[in-house]
């Protein structure tokens, strides 16, 4: 079946579930043609099947009536042009309202020319590696895909958790498991969110066929977000569907996370603009 054939298909599915709504907000609209597409197409290569999600919204948006240059437009501001980027925006869209911002590891990183204080942050966050043939040490820093942190007063922010962001879990599962051990000592938390494009989570985990990976991931990482809508989920495995007012698990987890953490913070809206005036 052609690219185009899938969209159509994919389209007179949720039209026909009515899945989608018109005073959704952008961010929910791709979650919700992302599980969609999970349901019918469940075997496309990651490439193929974004570009049935990326051209189902903007199909969906020409046909009621946008401009297709907007359409265009409003599909790379709301999927952030791959899984890291659409996360990022669910979590921030849900959670700026709380003191809460997702940033990309590398994009706090760069912001250390800027501030001291970023420095610091980074510093603490970056693992001091000993090398035994040589007997020196190098910094290392982990797989910091998505970094959660949180205002704490007016002058500063505290990292609550980093998430590892994949849209298959088994090609990089050693690297994820790794880091999930190696943050420990930081005290904060280390997530896995995934779209599960590989089936890791589809068996109950106490089945007698649930897979090594998600015994393993259940064991080390301390919570694993899923989209996949086939996924089976337990204490350690959540969804990651979006519901229709914008949240999900994860947002609710890590609004938990913050009330646990920093239990007497006062209230504060923030942005990312936030962190480079910090």
């Amino acid at each position: 079946m052609k690219i185009n054939e899938k969209v159509d298909n994919l389209i007179s599915q949720i039209d026909s579930k009515k899945s989608i709504t018109r005073d959704m907000k952008p961010v929910v609209v791709v979650g919700k043609i992302t599980e969609e597409a999970q349901l019918i197409y469940p075997s496309d290569k990651d490439k193929e099947f974004l570009q049935i999600v990326q051209e189902t919204y903007i199909k969906l948006l020409i046909n009621n009536g946008h401009d297709p240059i907007k359409a265009r437009q409003s599909w790379v501001v709301a999927s952030g042009g791959n899984f890291e980027g659409y996360l990022r925006n669910h979590i921030n869209q849900i959670l700026n309202q709380d003191g809460v911002i997702a940033i990309k590891g590398d994009s706090l990183k760069r912001l250390t020319k800027k501030s001291k204080k970023i420095a610091e942050l980074i510093k603490f966050l970056t693992l001091p590696a000993k090398r035994r043939c040589t007997q020196t040490s190098v910094d290392v820093w982990p797989d910091n895909d998505i970094l959660i942190l949180a205002k704490t007063n007016e002058n500063g922010w505290r990292v609550l958790a980093s998430i590892s962001a994949k849209t298959s879990s088994h090609s990089r599962n050693t690297s994820v498991l790794f880091w999930s051990i190696a943050v420990r000592s930081l005290g904060i938390k280390y997530f896995l969110a995934t779209q599960d494009r590989d089936n890791q989570f589809i068996k109950e985990c106490m089945s007698d066929k649930v897979k090594q990976e998600r015994r393993l991931f259940e064991a080390y990482c301390d919570r694993v977000f899923t989209s996949n809508p086939r996924a089976k989920y337990c204490s350690q495995v959540k969804s990651l569907i979006i519901n229709d007012d914008g949240t999900s698990e994860l947002t609710n987890e890590l609004l938990g996370l913050k009330k646990r953490e920093l239990p007497n913070t006062k209230g504060y809206t923030v942005s990312a603009n936030e962190l480079e005036k910090y």
